[in-house]
């Protein structure tokens, strides 16, 4: 089995929905698209203190809301995960992945902070 490209559009679907859940306050420590090796599709994961803090359903249903009428195959809530600042992953990039906010960097076959990432792409938020 092959993974799909991470392609430009997935990325700037990203892109606007970071900026849309920006402008509705809601507090984004980390963002990046992660490819799964079990299953080799592409998530974008959303990492946000209110999942620790009033659980993942409320910060979904915020995702749902932004991405309402603007759902695509490039990005829909069923390609979104939600974690908190404690999942490792979301720790390592942030901590491990400086970059101005509004950017981006691509990762490949990379290990941060003992996390290793096949690919992904991460948002400077």
């Amino acid at each position: 089995m092959v993974a799909s490209p991470l392609v430009d559009a997935k990325i700037e679907a990203g892109r606007l929905l970071l900026d849309k859940l920006a402008t509705e306050n809601l507090s984004i420590e980390a963002a990046f698209w992660l490819l799964e090796e079990d299953s080799l599709d592409w998530r974008l994961v959303i990492a946000t203190p209110l999942a620790q803090y009033v659980g993942p359903r409320e910060v979904y249903r915020r995702i749902q809301a932004a991405l309402l009428g603007e759902e695509s195959d490039d990005l829909n809530l069923f390609n979104v995960s939600v974690v908190s600042m404690q999942d490792a992953r979301a720790q390592a990039v942030r901590t491990g992945v400086t970059m101005a906010t509004g950017s981006g960097a691509r990762l490949h076959k990379t290990s941060i902070s003992g996390q290793y990432f096949e690919d992904a792409y991460v948002y400077g938020v």
